[in-house]
Protein backbone atom coordinates (compact mmCIF):
# COMPACT_ATOMS: atom_id res chain seq x y z
CA UNK A 1 0.00 0.00 0.00
CA UNK A 2 2.73 2.54 0.83
CA UNK A 3 3.73 2.15 -3.13
CA UNK A 4 0.46 3.94 -3.78
CA UNK A 5 0.99 7.20 -1.74
CA UNK A 6 1.73 10.68 -2.24
CA UNK A 7 1.14 14.06 -1.07
CA UNK A 8 -2.18 13.87 -3.64
CA UNK A 9 -3.75 11.07 -1.57
CA UNK A 10 -6.81 11.71 0.87
CA UNK A 11 -6.32 8.91 3.31
CA UNK A 12 -9.82 7.63 5.20
CA UNK A 13 -12.22 5.11 5.04
CA UNK A 14 -14.94 4.09 2.67
CA UNK A 15 -17.94 2.37 3.91
CA UNK A 16 -20.16 0.58 1.68
CA UNK A 17 -23.74 0.05 2.10
CA UNK A 18 -26.42 -1.96 0.59
CA UNK A 19 -28.37 -0.61 -2.37
CA UNK A 20 -27.94 2.35 -4.14
CA UNK A 21 -30.32 5.27 -4.42
CA UNK A 22 -30.93 5.95 -0.44
CA UNK A 23 -27.67 5.32 1.06
CA UNK A 24 -26.28 7.63 -1.22
CA UNK A 25 -28.69 10.45 -0.23
CA UNK A 26 -30.75 10.30 -3.39
CA UNK A 27 -34.60 10.03 -3.60
CA UNK A 28 -36.74 8.11 -5.99
CA UNK A 29 -40.14 7.73 -5.17
CA UNK A 30 -39.81 7.50 -1.49
CA UNK A 31 -38.98 8.83 1.20
CA UNK A 32 -35.56 7.88 2.92
CA UNK A 33 -35.52 5.94 6.20
CA UNK A 34 -32.71 8.49 7.58
CA UNK A 35 -32.23 11.48 5.91
CA UNK A 36 -29.42 11.91 8.41
CA UNK A 37 -27.58 8.89 7.35
CA UNK A 38 -24.62 10.41 5.67
CA UNK A 39 -23.91 13.12 8.04
CA UNK A 40 -24.42 10.59 11.06
CA UNK A 41 -21.64 7.99 9.49
CA UNK A 42 -18.80 11.13 8.21
CA UNK A 43 -17.06 10.70 11.31
CA UNK A 44 -17.56 6.88 13.34
CA UNK A 45 -16.01 6.83 16.16
CA UNK A 46 -13.09 9.53 15.72
CA UNK A 47 -12.60 7.53 12.16
CA UNK A 48 -12.90 9.55 8.81
CA UNK A 49 -15.32 7.95 6.41
CA UNK A 50 -14.18 9.69 2.71
CA UNK A 51 -16.30 7.85 0.46
CA UNK A 52 -19.66 5.89 0.87
CA UNK A 53 -20.67 2.98 -2.00
CA UNK A 54 -21.50 -0.10 -2.79
CA UNK A 55 -19.11 -2.17 -4.56
CA UNK A 56 -16.13 -2.46 -2.78
CA UNK A 57 -16.60 -4.67 -0.50
CA UNK A 58 -17.77 -7.30 -2.45
CA UNK A 59 -14.59 -7.24 -4.11
CA UNK A 60 -12.70 -7.15 -0.94
CA UNK A 61 -14.38 -10.26 -0.08
CA UNK A 62 -13.65 -11.97 -2.90
CA UNK A 63 -9.98 -10.52 -2.57
CA UNK A 64 -9.67 -12.44 0.79
CA UNK A 65 -11.86 -15.93 -0.51
CA UNK A 66 -8.79 -16.19 -3.39
CA UNK A 67 -5.81 -14.72 -1.41
CA UNK A 68 -5.18 -12.01 -2.94
CA UNK A 69 -3.58 -8.46 -1.67
CA UNK A 70 -6.21 -5.19 -2.73
CA UNK A 71 -6.40 -1.81 -2.17
CA UNK A 72 -9.33 0.64 -4.17
CA UNK A 73 -8.52 3.93 -5.17
CA UNK A 74 -11.50 6.37 -5.72
CA UNK A 75 -11.64 9.66 -7.67
CA UNK A 76 -14.36 11.52 -5.86
CA UNK A 77 -16.53 12.86 -8.49
CA UNK A 78 -19.37 14.15 -6.47
CA UNK A 79 -18.75 15.31 -2.57
CA UNK A 80 -22.07 15.07 -1.38
CA UNK A 81 -20.74 16.71 1.74
CA UNK A 82 -19.89 19.89 0.37
CA UNK A 83 -22.01 19.64 -2.56
CA UNK A 84 -18.92 19.85 -4.69
CA UNK A 85 -18.92 18.16 -8.10
CA UNK A 86 -16.05 16.93 -10.42
CA UNK A 87 -16.40 18.98 -13.50
CA UNK A 88 -14.60 16.84 -16.21
CA UNK A 89 -15.88 13.42 -14.90
CA UNK A 90 -13.33 11.84 -17.61
CA UNK A 91 -10.40 13.88 -17.04
CA UNK A 92 -10.99 13.14 -13.11
CA UNK A 93 -11.30 9.26 -14.04
CA UNK A 94 -8.25 9.23 -16.12
CA UNK A 95 -6.04 10.99 -13.76
CA UNK A 96 -6.44 8.61 -11.00
CA UNK A 97 -6.06 5.37 -13.41
CA UNK A 98 -2.71 7.05 -14.78
CA UNK A 99 -1.57 7.72 -11.24
CA UNK A 100 -2.44 4.71 -9.74
CA UNK A 101 -0.38 2.72 -12.96
CA UNK A 102 2.49 4.98 -12.77
CA UNK A 103 2.99 4.34 -8.93
CA UNK A 104 2.36 0.20 -9.57
CA UNK A 105 4.74 0.25 -12.39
Amino acid sequence: MNTLRSSKDIEGFMTSAPRFYGPQGRIVKLALLDSQLNNRISNFNGIVITNLENETSAIYGLSELMGHEMISMNAIIENRYTDEFSTNLKETSHSLIKYTLDKLV
